[in-house]
């Protein structure tokens, strides 16, 4: 029943109280012999009573069920705006198709959120298998150094069989795993500030031994305030060994080369040096005894002379002999006045009054550095003067080489690397040598020059100039 019919069945059953009770009374008024007024007055109340009756009907049905009906109704159309109902639509069945609609939306949104797992599914399994079968190691541990989680690449290279038998294993990664000490302190600063970490760094493996690694280490964040680091590195012991194997070989050869230039020195004073020594001589005896030929010996003994002095050159620079018995500021001092001779540039030495003694690999590799600068603006600087600078100290010693000429182009010193690749076989040998050493070299260049900076460390005290045993780092010392 439609609530329109309740509505005016209701009003019915009260009209007909209503008539019942005014038949009723007028009916006991006449037996009993009333007054009219009193019966006018009985029935004036009844008729109000039902007025009464009949408001507070309408004003609960109204309140009770219209009113709520007409806010739900109002309520579901604005949430879910549509058509009005057509007219005659029930209010009910508005409601009804408001909440058909609200369920299609649930359905609808269920099945997204079915889809979408789906694809979370998938996108977890491929990168699953990514982490599983990648040939680096991954790894993630959290800021107190516990390992999470870690792939099969990773717990091989540090010698499990599973990544279960690490992450069990290994208790801290700073202890159990790095074998810097100073990697906790960087990654402690990492956890604070955020950011990334790529270096070259040792780690331990199950047995006790020790692999270089190449690591590239972040933060991310897990949610409620909490961090954790993923890594992933690569095992670079292999290419360590070759490099060291190249460094060694790269020091034989120098040092090969060195005696070489030793060698050849010696040849070229003791003996070509001495042959043409005893031709110029035998020329000028023949000069004497032949005047017709004057002018030929002469001459050929001009050239004798010539050639003789260019042996000697070329002997003193391919090893100096004072090198080794006067040490390396008098060899510097010697050298800077024959280079002035023979190029016409003003060289300016800044050199200590009294130098120790260094070892032998070390003077001659600060030789060979000045050797070379000088060479190299004579070359290429087109710079009327040249210094050269000694510095020793209790822990190092620095050499300085500079020029005022035309500079180095800066595109050859955007890359260090490069930039000594591309500046020939002078500055790159001058570079290895330093190495082996376990020093370094550094250029600077601009418009107003360029200058050639060697330093090499020292392990041991000084002794003073001229003592037999030299101080400095040990011949054929290498460096790591």
């Amino acid at each position: 029943m439609s609530l329109a019919r309740r509505v005016v069945l209701h009003f019915l059953v009260v009209g007909l109280v209503f008539l019942a009770y005014n038949g009723l009374i007028y009916h006991y008024s006449k037996r009993l012999d009333a007054p009219d007024p009193i019966l006018n007055y009985a029935t004036l109340l009844t008729a109000v009573a039902a007025l009464l009756a009949w408001g507070a009907s309408i004003g609960f049905a109204w309140t009770r069920i219209v009113a709520p009906i007409r806010q739900l109704k109002s309520d579901a159309l604005r949430a879910f705006p549509k058509d009005p109902p057509a007219s005659g639509e029930d209010d009910i069945q508005a409601v009804a198709a408001v909440v058909d609609e609200m369920s299609a939306d649930v359905g609808r949104l269920r099945r997204e959120r079915e889809e979408v797992f789906q694809e979370l599914c998938r996108v977890e399994a491929d990168y699953g298998s990514i982490f599983d079968n990648a040939v680096a190691g991954i790894f993630q541990f959290d800021a107190k150094g516990s390992i999470t989680v870690a792939n099969p690449a990773f717990a091989r290279m540090v010698g499990y069989q599973r990544p279960q038998d690490l992450v069990t294993a290994i208790g801290n990664v700073h202890r159990d795993l790095y074998a810097d000490p100073q990697h906790q302190a960087e990654f402690e600063g990492l956890f604070r500030g955020g950011g990334t970490i790529e270096a070259q760094t040792q780690i331990y493996r199950r047995d006790g031994t020790i692999i270089w690694v190449l690591e590239s280490a972040a933060i991310v964040g897990r949610g409620a305030g909490q961090y954790c680091c993923d890594a992933v590195v690569v095992d670079i012991s292999s290419m360590k060994k070759a490099q060291e194997s190249l460094r060694e070989l790269s020091g034989l050869l120098l040092h090969s080369q060195e005696q070489e230039r030793r060698r050849i020195a010696r040849e070229l004073h003791d003996s070509t040096g001495q042959v043409l020594a005893a031709l110029e001589m035998n020329l000028h005896r023949l000069n004497e005894l032949v005047p017709v030929l004057r002018d030929a010996l002469s001459s050929s003994s001009d050239l004798a002379a010539t050639c003789s002095k260019e042996i000697r050159s070329v002997s003193y620079l391919l090893h100096p002999p004072l090198l080794e018995d006067l040490g390396l500021v008098f060899t510097l001092r010697d050298y800077a006045e024959g280079f002035a001779a023979r190029t016409g540039i003003a060289v300016k030495l800044d050199l200590p009054a009294e130098a120790p003694r260094l070892s032998q690999d070390v003077e001659t590799g600060l030789f060979r550095v000045a050797q070379e600068g000088l060479t190299n603006i004579h070359r290429h600087a087109a710079s009327p003067t040249a210094r050269i600078r000694l510095m020793v100290s209790a822990n190092e010693v620095v050499l300085e080489v500079q020029d005022h000429g035309q500079g180095i182009p800066p595109e050859l010193l955007a890359d260090e690397e490069w930039s000594f690749s591309k500046m020939g076989v002078g500055l790159r040998g001058m570079q290895e040598r330093l190495r082996q050493l376990g020093g370094r070299l550094n250029i600077r260049s601009g418009g107003q020059g360029t200058t050639v900076t060697a330093s090499l460390p020292l392990c041991q005290d000084s002794v003073p100039a001229g003592s037999p045993n030299v101080a400095g780092i040990p011949t054929g010392g290498g460096h790591e």
